[in-house]
């Protein structure tokens, strides 16, 4: 994505139709199932192999009428669904309450957080977080070759705040994931935009069908080396860029 422009990874006829969640059609999806308690800890998961309609599709405006209205069709949903996400977040961030942070850190970590985001795109991120989490926990089980997400523990304190010096970046190691605070993280959720996403998904596909795995350790190494080299070239170009403007 730039300022003017959306870039494919696949034939724009594929990403924009084939795989896309188009309004009121069907698609083959992989589901991951999570149950929780009353305290939200999870007692019980699953993946398969599922096919997913999409009844609606929503624009951010679109969204917001919905969710405001409360004699609109979809009202009660995408309410459920925001509480379902506040809780979620509630959880992933009480890992902070072990730094003996004042009340102005505090509020300025929370206020950096999702929180000022739209609330839809702060429903799809705690879903998106949760899903990828708990397929990374239970796939390394498998002990299959997939790519891990990593983000090392090396921080500063900055201006009442904390922040991290090194980016995060792919690995088929399993690493802690400091910034999440997760002991196992990936990413799955986005695969027609993210590379590392589809080449889970095809480990993943194959898992599920009982088949060989498509990819070696090998072959995840190679691609893991061409993403992260990938991603340095990007940023230093945008850097670059930015400092001529």
């Amino acid at each position: 994505y730039t300022s003017t422009h959306t870039y494919h990874k696949f034939p724009e006829d594929i990403s924009t139709d084939i795989l896309s969640l188009n309004h009121q059609t069907k698609r083959n999806t992989i589901t991951t199932r999570i149950e929780y308690d009353n305290n939200f800890n999870i007692v019980w998961s699953n993946i398969y192999e599922s096919v997913s309609y999409n009844k609606n599709r929503f624009d951010y405006e679109e969204f917001n009428k919905q969710f405001n209205d409360y004699y609109s069709e979809f009202h009660s949903e995408l309410n459920l669904f925001h509480e379902i996400a506040k809780w979620l977040y509630k959880k992933r961030i009480s890992w902070w309450a072990r730094y003996d942070f004042n009340e102005h850190v505090w509020l300025k970590i929370w206020k950096e957080s999702s929180w000022i985001n739209t609330i839809s795109s702060f429903i799809i991120q705690e879903f998106m977080l949760a899903t990828n989490i708990e397929n990374a926990k239970i796939l390394f089980k498998e002990r299959i070759n997939w790519i891990f997400r990593i983000h090392m523990p090396e921080y500063k304190w900055v201006t009442s705040s904390i922040s991290s010096n090194q980016r995060a970046f792919y690995n088929y190691n399993h690493w802690f994931h400091y910034w999440l605070w997760e002991n196992f993280y990936w990413h799955f959720t986005s695969p027609i935009r993210r590379y590392a996403d589809l080449i889970n998904h095809r480990q993943q596909k194959a898992w599920l069908r009982k088949d060989w795995e498509i990819y070696t350790k090998s072959d995840i190494r190679k691609i893991i080396i061409n993403i992260n080299s990938t991603i340095e070239k990007t940023i230093e170009l945008e850097n670059n860029y930015n400092k001529e403007v």
